[in-house]
């Protein structure tokens, strides 16, 4: 039987692939403790327009639901320039949301953000593809 982790972190890679993204070799799902609670899930996936999608979550699946300990996503247009990058690096102290941000854009603009979701980042991307066809 799957652990809830592993469970977790395979329906967080079947999200991505229902969205329209392909991953790139390296992608992985990965246990990090023996009781199956923490885990970790992170690679490049490729979608429509060159759009890619570079990412890295390490979970904690231990409570009545898995959250994400760390995360960032990163969407980069097909000429590598940032679209937007979520993180929970604990490096703009100064936001109301610390450590949870968000960089906009080619010039990277730092906004404060919320934790992420990985279906809030799928649906940004396809209005992203939708917006730039």
């Amino acid at each position: 039987m799957a652990s809830s982790v592993d469970a977790y972190l395979r329906s967080l890679h079947a999200a991505i692939v229902d969205s329209g993204g392909e991953f790139e070799t390296g992608s992985t799902l990965l246990i990090l403790d023996e009781e199956d609670s923490l885990g970790s899930f992170g690679g490049i996936a490729r979608f429509e327009d060159g759009l890619t999608l570079h990412f890295l979550v390490i979970v904690d699946a231990a409570g009545l639901a898995p959250s994400f300990l760390k995360y960032r996503f990163h969407a980069a247009d097909s000429e590598n320039r940032c679209v937007f990058r979520y993180d929970s690096s604990p490096h703009y102290p100064h936001l109301r949301t610390f450590p949870h941000h968000k960089h906009e854009g080619a010039d990277e603009k730092v906004v404060e953000s919320g934790p992420a979701e990985l279906a809030d980042v799928l649906d940004e991307i396809r209005r992203h593809i939708a917006g730039s066809g």
